[in-house]
């Protein structure tokens, strides 16, 4: 009778491959640590959390169907301009009726100046789902332009 080869308990060789498993399973839950450590500042839907600005003059982008920012607060008397940097037509339209931008064409603005503190809500007439809050706080100051001297002579050297 033929000698059959002696085989190593199996137990030999699932001791790397669990140490392995383990391995490749820490290392996917750091991932996905890391992954959830640097979304913190997003809320479930992904979009960024509310901006504060100071300036007088302010800008919001409307790009792939959407507001950017999304949520903003502003000084009360600041300009809002809406930028479109999409292919298609939109709107700012406030849900109230207190202001429509009509039609925004591609790389056209619009824009309205805001006077009444509050929270004000809107949305684009031809895409509904598109929605933006623009809060009118009278505790931020806005920051006026920079201007230039007219009577300033440039010098020569």
């Amino acid at each position: 009778m033929q000698d059959e080869p002696e085989l190593e308990p199996q137990s030999s060789y699932r001791k790397p491959i669990l140490i392995m498993g383990g391995v490749i399973v820490a290392f996917i839950v750091l991932i996905v640590v890391g992954v959830m450590m640097s979304s913190t500042s997003e809320d479930s839907t992904g979009d960024p959390g509310p901006t504060s600005v100071n300036d007088a003059d302010v800008f919001i982008s409307v790009r792939d169907y959407a507001y950017n920012p999304k949520v903003i607060s502003i000084p009360r008397g600041a300009k809002v301009t809406w930028l479109n940097d999409d292919k298609v037509d939109h709107t700012a339209t406030d849900k109230n009726g207190r202001w429509d931008s009509t039609v925004i064409h591609n790389e056209q603005e619009q824009s309205v100046t805001l006077t009444a503190s509050g929270t004000y809500q809107y949305y684009c007439t031809i895409h509904p789902y598109m929605t933006g809050t623009i809060t009118v706080r009278t505790d931020l100051a806005p920051t006026p332009a920079p201007s230039f001297d007219a009577t300033a002579t440039p010098t020569h050297n």
